[in-house]
């Protein structure tokens, strides 16, 4: 029988990366008593699978080896947090991907301390938190992404989505003062009601320099706000920046053209932000926004004579995506 599992094993690893052989290898993996060599089979699919795609290689959410996380609710087909106490299946050291968003209810400000305080967190480089942070208004919130993301045991984390949790300018400020975030290349912030403290607070981040994607739509963002991110000296290297439904209007973009944050970027969102044909004629007129690959723009507000502008710049026209 063991010999038979690692054939197949063998079969799974050398077939082109999907999502479906992913399946069939935790399917595997599940099914592989630990007594019987589940340890070797890990060893050897971690020397092919690093060339898998780590986006594939997901917490397989009801599949079974990581139940010592999830458990499944009274009705059969929901999942609830579980109790984080013991170590996981060996394969859990393949799993690069950690999605919250099945879960039912949400996480408490302890249900979050306790999975940060799960070692095994260690090997994880995407956190997809979905809406599991999102519990009551407010406090509660703030104290479960504050909890999460003071993990020791993030280290590896490169990719960070916690868009539509509720949360507040404390997890902001958790965020953008976390010293051990040294390799995160992607954190998404969306639909929370950050405020203009809340991106104040990421502004003075100093741990955050490598962060190459910075998702803040629909955060509450104003003028100010968008005035506290132009001093983001700690934010340069960011490349693809989203501030879509922030009403920062001119006076906003007038403080960001030219900022660091600004100095590296290749795609850049500013639909429904509230520019009007000022805003359009500066962005129209700045060469040092010749680098952008993209840059999305509403035609809401803005007249016939300030897209023309935009069009036909030397510095953007390329870049250009026009949208309602």
């Amino acid at each position: 029988m063991g010999q038979d599992r690692f054939e197949t094993l063998r079969a799974i690893l050398y077939e082109p990366p999907s999502e479906q052989g992913w399946q069939r290898l935790s399917r595997l993996f599940e099914g592989w008593p630990e007594d019987q060599d589940a340890a070797l089979g890990v060893a050897y699919a971690q020397e092919v699978i690093g060339d898998w795609p780590a986006r594939l290689r997901t917490a397989p959410l009801g599949l079974g080896f990581e139940l010592v996380l999830y458990q499944r609710g009274d009705d059969g087909h929901q999942w609830r947090f579980g109790a984080v106490r013991r170590p996981p299946h060996p394969a859990w050291a393949l799993v690069r991907v950690l999605d919250l968003r099945p879960l039912v209810g949400g996480l408490t400000s302890d249900d979050a301390a306790a999975l940060g305080a799960w070692p095994w967190l260690a090997s994880i480089h995407t956190l997809e938190a979905g809406r599991a942070l999102a519990g009551a208004w407010g406090v509660n919130s703030d104290r479960s992404a504050e909890a999460l993301v003071s993990s020791p045991h993030l280290d590896h984390l490169e990719i960070l989505r916690l868009p539509h949790n509720r949360l507040g300018p404390r997890a902001a400020e958790a965020v953008a003062r976390r010293n051990r975030f040294v390799r995160l290349r992607r954190l998404d912030l969306s639909h929370n009601p950050l405020g203009d403290l809340g991106t104040t607070y990421l502004s003075l981040t100093r741990t955050l320099g490598y962060l190459q994607a910075l998702g803040l739509t629909a955060v509450g963002m104003r003028a100010p706000g968008a005035r506290a991110l132009s001093r983001a000296h700690g934010l340069r290297a960011v490349q693809t920046l989203s501030l879509s439904k922030n009403p920062i209007g001119d006076d906003g973009l007038s403080w960001l053209l030219g900022s660091p944050l600004f100095e590296n970027l290749q795609r850049l969102d500013l639909r429904q932000t509230g520019l009007t044909q000022a805003g359009a004629l500066m962005l129209a007129d700045d060469a040092r926004l010749s680098s952008l690959l993209q840059l999305d723009l509403s035609t809401a507000g803005l007249t016939r004579a300030a897209r023309l502008a935009v069009d036909e710049s030397p510095h953007i026209g390329d870049a250009i995506r026009w949208h309602p």
